[in-house]
């Protein structure tokens, strides 16, 4: 490869490498706002407030207007299992990130 093709190769790196970058500040301000909510949904998910819940749904008293994800086990569950995965995949690129800059 010669040095203009290099040149070239690394341009185009940098570009997408400046992109990604941009994109995953954006996403992670965004989510920053979210915190207090993930806070609130650990908490909540198997506590007894959210076995009460489950038991007034069953008794047929919460709104119909409302949805059931946050009641249903899989959704919550698979939810925060996702966030988990997300937050140890974050430590891990940081960590790769860190011990080669």
């Amino acid at each position: 490869m010669d040095k203009i093709d290099h040149f070239i190769e690394m341009e185009e790196n940098y570009l997408a490498v400046d992109q990604a970058v941009n994109d995953l500040m954006h996403q992670l301000e965004a989510f920053q706002s979210q915190k207090e909510k993930v806070k609130k949904l650990i908490e909540y998910y198997g506590s007894q407030q959210w076995y009460d819940h489950q038991e007034l749904d069953n008794m047929g008293l919460l709104p119909k207007t409302s949805t059931r994800a946050v009641l249903g086990q899989d959704y919550a569950y698979d939810t925060l299992n996702n966030l988990k995965e997300c937050a140890i995949q974050m430590l891990e690129i940081s960590t790769d990130i860190l011990k080669i800059y």
